[in-house]
């Protein structure tokens, strides 16, 4: 298992800040679907369906995320209802509402975030016996 400092996460080789966003759904836009991407998407509108890249997805403080999210890294100041499976990071910003299971390879939850589900983190390495 793996907790860090937000020290510690923002030290490492992929920075979690808000980086440009290769496409943005925008404040107030809506859309149904599955959404595979490359790079950087930032939601801010209402999004249902799956989410599935190695790529990192920001979820903005307007947004409502409905759907299972598999990513590499997710940065969630929204909500979210579904499961997250984040392979690298998952970052919970302070106004993050997420309802649904999560996994992810490192977490860091902001003071007033709010979770309602199991929490699993991920392994690297061949599973023990």
């Amino acid at each position: 298992m793996v907790l860090l400092r937000r020290e510690d996460v923002e030290a490492r080789d992929a920075p979690v800040g808000e980086a440009e966003p290769g496409a943005l759904l925008g404040q107030g836009s809506r859309f149904e679907g599955k959404l595979d991407f490359e790079g950087t998407v930032r939601v801010d509108g209402a999004f249902k369906g799956d989410i599935t890249s190695d790529g990192r997805l920001v979820v903005g403080a307007s947004a409502m995320v409905e759907g299972q999210i598999d990513v590499g890294i997710a940065i969630v100041a929204g909500a979210v209802v579904g499961g997250i499976r984040a392979r690298s990071l998952l970052e919970l910003k302070a106004t993050a509402r997420v309802r649904g299971p999560i996994a992810a390879g490192a977490l860091v939850v902001e003071r007033g975030a709010q979770l309602d589900g199991p929490v699993s983190m991920l392994r690297d390495g061949p599973s023990p016996t």
